[in-house]
């Protein structure tokens, strides 16, 4: 996975969902290949694409705007479980390390 995130970002300048989604489906597979991910090329191409759609289309392309729509926490997980690909397993490994950015404690 880390080698792949280096070759989509520092390979290739995917560094936002905007760029990722100027990639064809063909350039994906192969950016992934690069990476050494294989296994599951194509339907994580089309996945990715559909995330970085998706995210751009509801969320202005930034996680903070999903922070910024939804109205709890509850809510917050609720709108990334409903991208499709994302489960309990990589939501709670998202929230356990964004969400001191994305839900600062409050002071009281």
């Amino acid at each position: 996975a880390a080698a792949t995130w280096r070759v989509l970002v520092e390979v290739h300048g995917c560094d936002t969902p905007r760029k990722l989604c100027s990639f064809t489906h063909a350039q994906l597979v192969r950016m992934l290949g690069e990476g050494g991910y294989r296994r599951y090329d194509e339907s994580t191409a089309t996945r990715l694409s559909l995330l970085c759609r998706t995210l751009m289309d509801e969320y202005g392309g930034r996680i903070g705007g999903i922070a910024e729509a939804a109205e709890t926490r509850d809510d917050f997980e609720r709108r990334l479980l409903a991208f499709k690909g994302v489960g309990p397993v990589t939501s709670g490994i998202f929230m356990r390390e964004a969400e001191p950015a994305l839900f600062p404690a409050r002071e009281t």
